[in-house]
């Protein structure tokens, strides 16, 4: 044996060594798939795939388990890849233990199977695919994990293109609901098979309903199966029943309204909504485009709709009944708002964007004439208090001499205190007439 071929096998035994730190598994796969391996690769490949599995296992506390999946797939992929792409798959992994062992777990275990049906210089970009749906979550990791299983049986059917768009859609829904995403990798794996010339049209719609109504791609994925035009009874491009929208539906708002006390308020309110039917598709349309007897893109507007509906109450117990809002005045202390939802033919839904109200407390005033202070300090209280002790005070003060004045203290929504004072900083009694303004 040459100096080089003496270094490269102690190198190999340098590796085993220090894998005995580890649990016996990852020594045992290690010493298998490096005995399998030396008859195939070049002693310098055989070093490098070694060095790759020990600093995998390195990694964190938990990392081993990947380094015994990585020896455990290593020779069944070797045989799919030649030697360069051979290490760069070891790499990979390497990348993904970074993130997360159980990322490098999956995609090892994957890996025999997904060869056989991925080409070597996609490698990357399904790693990537399947890493973009983690999150640093165990919820997010479990559907990563998920994907890389399901590799192999999605691509019996899709393209890799197809499995990217796939991977791109499960990235969008799971944004909303990680549990909704894992289910609809599941229906996808017994749903494509069964479509296999309209997966990537399905895929694209899949798309638009997780990015627009997501709630429906539970339904999108049970209802598509056969052929486009098969289903009469439920749409395959919105995945719902004709017409199963509820009649109406209300969103009350979290927090009742309180202005401090009971006043007259103008309040003002907008709502943003647009309008929707799942139903009404080109798909659905017949006949030429004249023979339409009303819109061709649909009567959405005029079946359905949204408003707001205004309840008052002066002691937050007793309210009022819920009555549609109007821009104007109302009098009193506490105002509940909700949107009403309505649609006529439980086939369009109106979909609110915003909504917002705006209380708008009128300027009041208060004023009192000829009012004698006493040589101590004036209490003057509000019949009715301010909602904000922002208001401003005016004070005029009747037969003042040279170097009286006064001082206000104590502002609070229910009243002031006043003082007047002489040169001498003696309290006197002075009659004076004050002024208050403010909401």
């Amino acid at each position: 044996m040459s100096n080089s071929e003496n270094e490269k096998h102690l190198a190999t035994v340098s590796v085993r060594k220090n894998l005995e730190n580890f649990p016996s598994v990852v020594v045992e796969r290690y010493e298998l798939a490096l005995e399998k391996l030396t008859e195939r690769l070049a002693e310098e490949t055989c070093e490098q795939w070694a060095l790759e599995g020990l600093e995998i296992a390195r990694k964190t506390v938990r990392s081993w388990e990947a380094a015994a999946e990585f020896f455990d797939a290593s020779v069944a992929v070797q045989r799919q890849l030649p030697s360069g792409q051979f290490l760069k798959w070891g790499k990979t992994g390497n990348s993904l233990c970074e993130d997360s062992p159980s990322l490098a777990v999956a995609y090892f275990k994957s890996s025999p199977k997904a060869m056989l049906r991925l080409r070597p210089r996609y490698i990357d970009d399904w790693s990537n695919v399947c890493r973009d749906l983690y999150r640093g979550t165990w919820k997010s990791s479990a559907l990563a994990c998920r994907l890389f299983e399901a590799t192999p049986e999605l691509l019996e059917t899709l393209s890799f293109e197809e499995f990217c768009r796939f991977g791109g859609f499960l990235e969008i829904l799971s944004r909303r609901s990680y549990d909704q995403a894992g289910d609809a990798l599941g229906a996808g794996i017994g749903l494509f098979p069964k479509i296999p010339d309209d997966a990537d049209r399905f895929i694209e719609l899949a798309h638009i309903v997780a990015e627009k109504s997501w709630r429906q791609t539970t339904e999108l994925f049970d209802s598509a199966s056969g052929d486009f035009d098969d289903e009469t009874t439920r749409f395959f491009d919105s995945g719902v029943a004709n017409a199963d929208f509820q009649s109406s539906g209300n969103y009350e708002f979290a927090n009742v309204i309180d202005i401090g006390a009971k006043h007259t308020a103008r309040i003002t309110a907008s709502l943003t909504q647009t309008s929707d039917n799942p139903d009404d598709l080109f798909d659905n349309r017949s006949g030429d485009f004249d023979d339409a007897s009303s819109n061709f893109d649909g009567d959405t507007p005029a079946n359905c709709n949204a408003h707001i509906e205004i309840a008052t109450s002066d002691d937050n117990t007793t309210y009022t009944d819920f009555r549609t809002f109007v821009i104007g005045e109302y009098t009193a202390r506490y105002f509940k708002f909700r949107v009403v939802l309505i649609s006529r033919d439980n086939a369009s839904t109106p979909v609110v964007s915003e909504v917002t109200v705006t209380v708008d407390m009128q300027d009041r005033i208060f004023s009192g004439n000829d009012i004698v202070s006493g040589t101590g300090t004036k209490s003057i209280t509000f019949t009715n208090p301010f909602k904000s002790g922002n208001y401003a005070v005016g004070i005029t003060g009747q037969g003042m001499a040279t170097g009286d004045y006064f001082t206000v203290s104590n502002k609070t929504i229910n009243g002031f205190d006043v003082a007047f004072f002489n040169s001498s900083n003696s309290g006197v009694s002075k009659t004076f007439d004050f002024i208050a303004k403010g909401f």
